[in-house]
């Protein structure tokens, strides 16, 4: 979430281990995966679509060894490069054994917690969710553009902000003002054109007399929706100035 950073034995790489920008989208769908295998054929389509087969696989072999040898560094000597991304005939991974932590698994994790739980666990559900949404850094891979990045990007976005919605809702039904601010400052930033949490946002401001700030939050949005889309708040959002 966000730009793509990773950890190999506590110490973060930096953008130049990646050597090229291909092997640091390698590394990405590789993580994205985290642990399940992801066609070769896809892989080499996907990096070198302007490329011959063999000239593709050629690149797929250099780019392996040379990640492979980049998540090697720090791990013990035990850990053989060939260990860290497993290679079967038409597939690749990262080594399960030696996955820690992932913020994207993380948030699924949070998401789909949130969805099994039953009624009378309100506030388990309102803590996951707070905890998912206010933790959200930014836009899967943002300085990816690849095809398969997109759509990944658009159902990890809409999730979020679906789960803010109803978290929303719930807390504002219970007049939680304190708790809304912060929830729908966050789902303004995720996407700006949300009107859903501006209004949540200035009820908010409005219940705990500030006004004034009530006030920004609907110049700031309504300039957003006249930039973006050429529209103008509706009549909801006239009612709470008055």
């Amino acid at each position: 979430l966000g730009t793509l950073q990773c950890q190999v034995a506590g110490v973060a790489l930096n953008d130049k281990e990646w050597k090229t920008q291909q092997i640091k989208w390698m590394f990405a769908h590789l993580a994205y995966q985290w642990g399940r295998p992801l066609p070769l054929d896809a892989l080499i389509e996907e990096l070198w679509p302007d490329f011959s087969q063999d000239k593709g696989k050629n690149n797929l072999n250099y780019s392996l060894s040379v990640l492979r040898q980049t998540l090697r560094a720090g791990l013990p000597e035990s850990v053989r490069p060939q260990d860290v991304i497993l290679r079967s005939s038409s597939t690749l991974q990262l080594n399960p054994d030696l996955l820690d932590d992932h913020d994207v698994v993380t948030l699924q994790r949070s998401l789909e917690a949130a969805s099994k739980l039953k009624k009378d666990q309100a506030e388990r559900w309102t803590q996951l969710i707070e905890q998912a949404v206010l933790s959200y850094p930014g836009p899967f891979l943002s300085d990816c553009y690849l095809d398969w990045v997109e759509p990944i990007r658009s159902t990890l976005e809409l999730q979020v902000l679906e789960a803010a919605h109803r978290w929303l809702d719930e807390r504002a039904a219970q007049q939680d003002w304190l708790r809304v601010i912060p929830m729908a400052t966050q789902a303004l930033k995720i996407d700006p054109c949300t009107s859903w949490a501006a209004l949540h946002l200035m009820r908010a401001f409005r219940s705990s007399n500030s006004p004034n700030e009530a006030l920004r939050v609907y110049e700031n949005h309504r300039a957003v929706l006249e930039r973006e889309l050429g529209s103008q708040p509706g009549p909801e959002f006239e009612a709470l100035l008055k």
